[in-house]
């Protein structure tokens, strides 16, 4: 298994530019990633908006989730306050 080269980067960095470095490094050296402000703004959209469905999806398993002691993101922030993110 080859290691990948270590960086000091932000979070954000890391969330939008490790995908993009992963299929543009070549040995020897890594090649700066050549990514418009569109498609950068367009996957952020495309992210946030399966989060919020895959989110939202889970909303009629709370009950059961409960009965299973399941500690699912909803049961643990309770109807109430899920429904308080889900409107953010």
């Amino acid at each position: 298994m080859s290691s990948l080269p270590v960086h000091n980067s932000s979070c954000l960095e890391v969330l939008l530019y490790n995908p993009v470095y992963m299929q543009v490094a070549r040995p020897g050296g890594a090649v700066a990633p050549d990514v418009s402000p569109a498609a950068v703004v367009g996957s952020v959209v495309v992210g946030i908006t399966t989060t919020i469905i895959l989110f939202c999806s889970h909303f009629h398993q709370i009950a059961d989730d409960k009965a299973a002691n399941k500690m699912s993101p909803l049961v643990r922030l309770g109807t109430a306050n899920a429904v308080k993110v889900s409107q953010l």
